[in-house]
């Protein structure tokens, strides 16, 4: 079995979504969430990314890496690949200005 990297997954994802506007926020749990929005999951992804350090860092492997991998079935679920995640997010960001 190969074994990932989690820091550098971790500055990947990080270094996506600053790059890209993508601000950090974890999900309001009281509030019900659209799962087709698109800009709050990714926003909750990009917060989870210092809890995953933290769990790392802690030596809790299992852990990083289940929250690792739920930030890759967002982008499963989005039809999202590592090497499309940036013009995804552009095409969110024209979504929004254009009210949609």
């Amino acid at each position: 079995m190969k074994r990932i990297d989690i820091p550098k997954a971790v500055a990947i994802y990080r270094k996506i979504f600053e790059e890209n506007g993508v601000p950090k926020e974890k999900f309001d749990e009281a509030k019900k969430h659209n799962p087709v929005a698109g800009k709050e999951d990714l926003s909750h992804c990009h917060a989870l990314l210092d809890d995953i350090m933290t769990y790392y860092d802690k030596g809790w492997l299992a852990e990083a890496g289940y929250w690792l991998g739920f930030i890759g079935g967002i982008k499963w679920k989005k039809g999202v690949k590592l090497e499309t995640i940036n013009s995804y997010i552009s095409s969110l960001k024209t979504k929004t200005s254009e009210g949609t």
